[in-house]
């Protein structure tokens, strides 16, 4: 068997093994609504790394367990209004509610300040330069630190995109912006950490 025909198997088992989990998902949410809390508990396997690690890059980490918790508790008792038929579609929404926390853990915490969220506008083709890539999994502490310093929702952009692999679409739905706006502070957001992470 050639080199190709050998990538190309592969390539096709990764998108089975990707659409499997996608329609596992979906079977697993449709369960749960039904009130199937096993099919919840697997729901949360699948979701606890990624939620843990927002919140974590969000929120000071000793309070991220307290916050993931609140999380899926809120997830489990808004389930029967979940309408979507898609595994983006859930993500988005479960990521929906955590932006929501995260936005009530700042109000109920006084003494952590929300960082200025403005953004200049910027040639949209730079964003397309393939240079704009990020590597959160090789130093995630220091990265999460750096991530710490950006303007709140430059910071929410690059955590849901890069950390959570959210598409751009969801993370507009997510934050409340168009589109354009999370392409530019996706930009601007990995301008900045190269530059804090260079230091």
């Amino acid at each position: 068997m050639t080199n190709e025909v050998m990538d190309n198997a592969s390539q096709g088992d990764e998108e089975l093994e990707s659409a499997d989990v996608q329609d596992t998902i979906i079977l697993l949410v449709e369960d749960a609504k039904n009130g199937d809390e096993y099919a919840f508990e697997q729901l949360y396997s699948l979701l606890v790394k990624d939620l843990y690690r927002y919140t974590a890059s969000r929120i000071p980490e000793h309070h991220a367990s307290d916050l993931v918790s609140d999380i899926f508790l809120r997830v489990w008792t808004k389930l029967p209004s979940f309408t979507g038929h898609a595994e983006n579609q859930f993500k988005a929404w479960v990521f929906t509610i955590a932006h929501h926390l995260v936005i009530d853990f700042y109000r109920s915490n006084k003494e952590v300040q929300p960082l200025d969220d403005s953004f200049d506008i910027i040639d949209e083709e730079s964003w397309s330069d393939p240079t704009h890539t990020l590597s959160v999994d090789q130093d995630f502490e220091r990265t999460r630190e750096a991530l710490q310093k950006l303007p709140e929702k430059q910071r929410e952009a690059l955590i849901l995109r890069y950390i959570n692999d959210i598409s751009l679409p969801d993370i507009a739905e997510i934050l409340k912006e168009r589109e354009g706006n999370v392409r530019i502070l996706i930009h601007r957001g990995l301008k900045r950490l190269r530059e804090l992470l260079e230091t």
